[in-house]
């Protein structure tokens, strides 16, 4: 049967592993089902998350210079591909899609994976999907951009499968299965942006065994900056916490680490690592903004923290920091700990009713203005040249 197709665009600038690699794949996978998928990858080197039989890739090189050689190619693929739609996933691939676009007659969207609202540039974009609330209230509330579409379609995730192989080295390697020990872990690169949540998971460490809890805090996850590695260690150490809180960094650990949740009793998650541990009903802590501890999450405060996608961003209204220490501490001296997140991932992350979304998304008739050669458009192009140019001096 004859499908339609559709052209992702991406951009590398890394190690291309961050999150919203992770969110086209997965999202490519399942709309493989309903549409011819390729993936256009532009950047210093192909992202290796975007590696599956269900969709094409092609990779194009690029570094700062020659935007219009690159343009072509696109255009030559989708010319050859001839997609119902052309979709971005960031900011500097939509510089390309949208110029093709103009060229091709084919409709462009963007999506805005998550994170904090716009405080720099970001450019005009009529077909917008967006993950979190937050990001849906902000551009809502814009008038810059007339006639523009909105769709909220949180980040979705597959279910994970289990590697016990890896999840049983790992607890022999950090003997975290030893007496009453329960096991908090936080599974996260390691970086600035991420060092409040590991604090928190250590203050957190700290506080339970001050209450006599038998836990072990396993930090999992590839060092980014060796600083805040240092950091950490510090505190740690500072603390007197060494024979109880881990940082595990070896990739065989690290690659695919969403596969090794079970290992754990109770994880402090975020973004997309928060939506996959609902998927084995695993209890959830998030980061809690300029706060000591991190909140559990419940059916109470869920979404507030759903507004701004799980992120270090969240704050609660009503928060009680004696009360959200009473309820952890619960959880960790339960015999028998009923968990209900699960329920969390069949309503709102499983990835089959999101691609159902963007399935319909993409099917509607819609009215596409041929865009013309504007400002907005030449300032994407500088702003994406910019970037890569910038990230090739360091």
């Amino acid at each position: 049967m004859h499908k339609n197709k559709i052209v992702f665009t991406i951009s590398t600038f890394g190690h291309g592993k961050g999150g919203h690699f992770y969110s086209l794949h997965t999202i490519a996978e399942e709309l493989s089902k309903h549409f011819d998928i390729t993936i256009i990858n532009i950047g210093a080197q192909p992202s290796p998350i975007l590696n599956s039989e269900k969709y094409h890739k092609q990779f194009i090189p690029f570094t700062g210079k020659g935007f219009l050689s690159i343009r072509a190619e696109i255009k030559k693929i989708v010319r050859k591909e001839q997609p119902i739609v052309i979709n971005a996933f960031d900011i500097e691939s939509f510089a390309w899609a949208r110029c093709v676009g103009r060229k091709t007659g084919i409709p462009v969207f963007h999506t805005k994976c998550g994170g904090p609202n716009p405080k720099g540039y970001f450019p005009q974009v009529k077909n917008l999907i967006l993950f979190s609330k937050e990001n849906e209230e902000y551009f809502t509330s814009q008038t810059t951009v007339k006639n523009r579409r909105i769709a909220l379609i949180p980040n979705r995730v597959l279910p994970i499968q289990a590697d016990e192989k890896r999840i049983s080295e790992l607890r022999l390697k950090h003997d975290l299965k030893t007496g009453n020990n329960r096991v908090l872990l936080r599974i996260s690169r390691i970086g600035e942006h991420y060092r409040t949540s590991i604090e928190q998971g250590i203050e957190l460490t700290k506080w339970l065994r001050g209450k006599g809890i038998a836990i072990k805090f396993l930090i999992l996850g590839e060092v980014q900056d060796p600083h805040t590695l240092s950091l950490i260690q510090a505190k740690i150490q500072s603390e007197g916490l060494e024979q109880c809180i881990f940082i595990e960094n070896d990739k065989k650990f690290t690659l695919n680490a969403s596969q090794l949740l079970p290992v754990a009793d109770v994880v402090i998650g975020s973004g997309r690592n928060f939506m996959e541990a609902t998927s084995f009903n695993i209890p959830l802590l998030t980061t809690l903004n300029n706060e000591k501890f991190p909140l559990l999450v419940t059916d109470k405060n869920f979404e507030e923290v759903f507004r701004t996608n799980f992120s270090p961003r969240t704050s609660i209204q009503s928060y009680n920091e004696g009360l959200n220490l009473d309820e952890i501490e619960q959880i960790f001296t339960a015999e028998n700990y009923l968990s209900a997140t699960s329920k969390w991932y069949e309503k709102y992350f499983s990835l089959s009713a999101g691609a159902e979304k963007y399935k319909g998304l993409y099917d509607q008739h819609l009215i596409f203005e041929k865009e013309k050669l504007s400002l907005d458009a030449l300032k994407n192009v500088c702003y994406t040249v910019l970037r890569f140019r910038k990230n090739k001096e360091k």
